[in-house]
């Protein structure tokens, strides 16, 4: 991708990487707002998961429907077919996004874990993750869902969360989550990690001052454990997550399990 955007820390390169679903929905749904704020350009990344088809393989496995609650047989054709499908819904949903706001677009598909999505991006330092699809949905329950979800109350008060440490790419993370506030009238609330109480309280200062004079609700965590900020994460249950890749995120199994532990897409700051 080409340089550009007007971000005043130098350009920013996207990627958004999909599974299918309705969480597709919820990532798309948000990344009209991260381009006009971040990137002249998005690279999309359609991530078929291995693991399911490997599953796919084995006798006796069934895939159970959301709307009906029925189940059937799940073969490798069958889960070709609605893979394929929802790749296409995925690709037109990109483009359609991209192109009304007059920006570069590009999509391919790939199949492997999240960090072959990962590596196929090296040079991208923003990365928009929709959650971990939990299970195959036709392209029809994908469009109803994704209705159900942008017509939500509970959906439209869902803040913006950010996560901030003492870290460079925390900071970037936290002034990135002030923008996408204001861009999309949403609230904003800070999830503060450290090792101890008292480290906390010094990132509540700085993090105050980076905030001014917008205001939002700061939530401590004294734990550096990873498990133990996904909990957080969960109980705001934010519309999006703002996170830079720190220590905790550099490794893709930490990325892996904040997809698979949290339900809404994920912006993280390179």
């Amino acid at each position: 991708m080409s340089a550009g955007g007007n971000d005043s820390h130098g350009a920013r390169r996207l990627a958004v990487i999909l599974g299918g679903g309705d969480a597709d929905a919820r990532a798309l749904g948000i990344l009209a707002s991260v381009l006009s704020e971040f990137s002249p350009e998005v690279a999309g990344l359609f991530l078929e998961d291995a693991d399911l088809f490997r599953l796919a393989e084995l006798p006796f496995s069934y895939e159970i429907s959301r709307l009906t609650s029925r189940s059937h047989p799940l073969t490798t054709i069958e889960l070709e077919r609605e893979v394929r499908v929802q790749a296409v819904h995925a690709e037109r949903a990109l483009q359609v996004t991209a192109e009304r706001a007059g920006l570069k677009w590009s999509f391919q598909r790939m199949r492997g874990r999240l960090n072959t999505a990962l590596e196929a991006a090296p040079n991208v330092n923003l990365l928009l993750l929709s959650a971990t699809r939990r299970s195959i949905v036709s392209s029809g329950e994908a469009r109803a869902l994704g209705k159900a979800l942008r017509t939500s109350e509970n959906e439209a008060t869902r803040p913006i969360v950010a996560v901030f440490d003492a870290s460079d790419p925390a900071t970037v993370a936290l002034q990135s989550a002030i923008r996408l506030s204001r861009n999309t009238n949403r609230r904003l609330e800070v999830i503060l990690v450290a090792a101890t109480a008292d480290a906390v309280a010094e990132l509540r200062d700085r993090a105050v001052q980076l905030l001014a004079p917008q205001t939002a609700t700061l939530r401590g965590v004294s734990d550096m454990a990873i498990e133990t900020l996904t909990d957080a994460i969960r109980t705001a249950a934010p519309a999006l997550l703002v996170i830079g890749a720190n220590e905790l995120f550099l490794e893709s199994s930490g990325v892996s399990l904040l997809r698979r532990s949290i339900d809404c897409p994920a912006l993280i700051v390179r």
